[in-house]
């Protein structure tokens, strides 16, 4: 059996490389990097775009972007997008959490939360248009750590209906992820479609 890994292995002064026989480790163009950082981090997208990654992936706050009922500033998102731009990475945003101003704070589970998350998403859509990005409803919204009260495959179900055609109201080209599950959960997913 032949061993696998990089053909160079760096040290840690990064003077001296090794030579293991093997060929170029290439990462494919598909693969990226989940990020938690906004604006302009230079040092930290540099190393994502030498590092070979496409695409990263990060959240997207309802309650960061819309601190006023139904007013959104993207502004530190714009630069994020800009930046990766730049170094030939896409992102892909996850729209997701609560929102003090709709179902008490917690997930959207009514007409108007589910209603309003819609609009947020539409807005933010239409704001990117054109710039690459790829928009994921929701990040594990099988973990009640992240659906709150407790994970609720109904309501994201409800929620994701109301989302997807908002999306392509506002971007009718752009392209919707979900549902990013936490692990192999069947009994979310099967109940999902």
């Amino acid at each position: 059996m032949k061993p696998r890994g990089w053909k160079r292995i760096m040290t840690d002064d990064n003077k001296r490389n090794i030579d293991t026989g093997l060929p170029p480790f290439v990462i494919p163009d598909c693969l990226g990097v989940n990020i938690h950082f906004i604006g302009r981090e230079q040092k930290q997208v540099d190393q994502i775009a030498r590092a070979g990654f496409r695409f990263t992936r990060m959240d997207f706050f309802w309650h960061n972007i819309e601190k006023t009922r139904g007013e959104y500033d993207f502004q530190a998102y714009d630069e994020l997008v800009e930046t990766l731009a730049s170094r030939d990475v896409r992102t892909i945003f996850i729209l997701d959490y609560n929102n003090k101003f709709y179902d008490n704070g917690v997930s959207p589970y009514t007409d108007e939360g589910r209603f309003a998350f819609a609009a947020f998403a539409k807005a933010a859509a239409a704001h990117f248009r054109g710039k690459g990005v790829l928009w994921e409803i929701w990040n594990e919204p099988n973990l009640t750590q992240f659906w709150h009260p407790a994970a609720n495959v109904e309501d994201y179900v409800k929620l994701a209906k109301v989302v997807y055609p908002a999306l392509k109201e506002g971007d009718p080209d752009c392209t919707v992820l979900a549902p990013a599950l936490s692990g192999w959960d069947y009994d979310f997913l099967e109940s999902a479609f």
